[in-house]
């Protein structure tokens, strides 16, 4: 059995995510670079009772499936008037995960590829609810 876990999101996809506009305090993780190499930290929140870290210059915001998740809206309009809202839903597949955003089995808005992790789903779908103007702006630049 081979797993395939990533525990956050990769410089790459944090590089899209703060590209789209994503506030870096938003994140739950981020890189540390140490003078030779980047390695993953958490950080604190104020639920921690304890001063959250700040980020510094070399840092590299990343965010956990988790946070990923959380950012992702509960409804998303439909484009029609007078329908009822679709919700995200995460689907697990043979060969890998999709995210869609549906009212119905048979009702999709949007859905991504089935990607290798779910955590490309995420940045994916973030990226159209950026597009679409359906991502909470509160979370933004």
């Amino acid at each position: 059995m081979e797993f395939k876990s990533q525990i956050a999101t990769t410089r790459e996809q944090s590089d899209k995510l703060l590209a789209l506009g994503l506030k870096p305090e938003t994140a739950d993780m981020y890189l540390k670079y140490d003078g030779n190499s980047f390695f993953i930290t958490y950080t604190l929140t104020a639920k921690d009772k304890l001063v959250p870290y700040t980020l510094k210059e070399e840092d590299i915001p990343t965010w956990s499936l988790s946070r990923l998740l959380e950012l992702l809206p509960v409804k998303v309009p439909d484009p029609k008037p007078g329908f009822e809202p679709h919700h995200p839903e995460l689907i697990i597949h043979e060969k890998g995960y999709n995210i869609s955003i549906r009212r119905y089995a048979a009702d999709c808005l949007v859905g991504t590829h089935i990607e290798d992790s779910p955590i490309d789903c995420c940045v994916s779908i973030i990226e159209w609810l950026i597009k679409n103007k359906l991502f909470n702006k509160e979370h933004l630049k």
